[in-house]
């Protein structure tokens, strides 16, 4: 049987099984079975010890410290990873415009609040939950409600 394989897909295909291998082999370990070596760190100004970022996410080398000999029969699996994501920055006149509008927001919403805290002053026109109901059942219905919505008693 001829296949149509290319060699894009022949490439694409074998990267596909071998994965496929690797996560059931890696699903059959045992319960008690760990990476081994330790995570390669790198110690802080202020003495403490963080995941050496330089190793772990730029692919520049192994991120375990390993024994040469007690790894030699090891085998070396290389996985490639792609982190996609979104971020915001601040660098473009819009998005500073708009940050500047925000914070003059909340600066109103804030001095409102305080006004109203401080004065007492609020709007009396609902005071009550009675007030409301006696406003929505005197007022006129919206064509935009359904009519079996809109019949007024």
């Amino acid at each position: 049987m001829a296949s149509n394989l290319t060699t894009v897909d022949a490439a694409v295909t074998a990267r596909i099984i071998l994965a496929g291998l690797t996560a059931n082999g890696l699903a059959r370990l045992a319960p008690t079975s760990r990476l081994q070596g330790t995570v390669k760190t790198i110690t802080e100004p202020d003495g403490s010890q963080s995941l050496d970022g330089s190793y772990c996410l730029s692919g520049k080398g192994n991120a375990f410290e390993v024994d040469p000999i007690a790894s030699k029969d090891w085998v070396k699996i290389r996985i490639n990873t792609i982190i996609e994501t979104y971020a915001y920055n601040s660098r473009s006149a819009t998005t500073r415009i708009a940050i500047g509008f925000m914070i003059i927001y909340r600066v109103v919403a804030v001095a409102e609040i305080i006004y109203a805290l401080v004065s007492g002053i609020s709007p009396t026109c609902w005071d009550s939950i009675g007030e409301v109901t006696a406003l929505a059942m005197n007022s006129t219905p919206t064509i935009a409600l359904p009519q079996h919505l809109r019949q007024h008693h």
